[in-house]
């Protein structure tokens, strides 16, 4: 879902819960309201896409379930941070015997999915994936469907850029799931060879991110944050 511009209004977890989800979406981001606007119909294509790959995986591999409709993880309880990813994934050894709760999660999914279109933004996205990774999301795959590539978060420290002719796999989280990227990708329509999005907002975030040493690994595609924030600067 899209994030709208406006003022800012802090709020408590409990507050936002009192909220019409319908006639006021949003997310609450370290005490703030962000109101989310309707994504758009190619983004809630590609999230469909995203759910069956998914749901077919875990029909052969049953060990979690996929979650999407932007559901509510509470990553953060003292000040407050509730985010709702575009597709997720909680793996079966965290659910109780009871099942998914009628509620928000208690915690961070084990995979987040997010997809950027016209209406996304972009340093918000990266924004968002961090608060995953930092909550204890195993993965995180922000999905571009202009330039047909996907940056994989993983802890601690790693983003990987795959583009058409690579392969997406589930690493420790969805063993054995792969995918060649362009079957996935070759009902989106391309605009540009490479997702920059990702780089440009990890700038902006800097004084929010671990004090790591990021490794740049051009062989694999894996690049660190002092690296892809020097290549970001580059970007016209």
């Amino acid at each position: 879902m899209a994030e709208t511009q406006v003022e800012v209004k802090r709020m408590t977890l409990e507050e936002v819960k009192q909220l019409n989800p319908d006639e006021q979406p949003g997310e609450l981001v370290r005490g703030v309201f962000v109101p989310m606007s309707r994504p758009t119909i190619k983004h809630g294509f590609v999230a469909a896409k995203v759910v069956f790959l998914l749901m077919r995986y875990l029909e052969r591999n049953p060990i979690g379930q996929v979650i999407c409709n932007d559901a509510g993880f509470v990553l953060e309880q003292q000040i407050g941070t509730l985010r709702g990813p575009d597709v997720s994934v909680i793996l079966n050894e965290r659910i109780p015997a009871e099942g998914l709760p009628d509620d928000w999660w208690e915690g961070a999914p084990d995979l987040a999915v997010e997809i950027v279109s016209r209406t996304q933004n972009a340093h918000e996205l990266a924004r968002k994936a961090l608060d995953y990774l930092q909550a204890g999301t195993k993965m995180v795959w922000v999905v571009d469907p202009e330039s047909k590539t996907v940056a994989v978060y993983t802890p601690p420290n790693q983003i990987r850029i795959l583009c058409e002719d690579e392969v997406l796999d589930g690493g420790d989280v969805l063993p054995g799931f792969q995918l060649r990227w362009a079957t996935c990708s070759s009902d989106f329509p391309s605009k540009s060879p490479l997702a920059f999005a990702c780089l440009q907002c990890l700038m902006d975030d800097m004084s929010q991110l671990p004090k790591a040493r990021w490794l740049l690994k051009p062989a694999e595609n894996v690049w660190g944050l002092n690296e892809l924030l020097f290549f970001a600067k580059q970007i016209p």
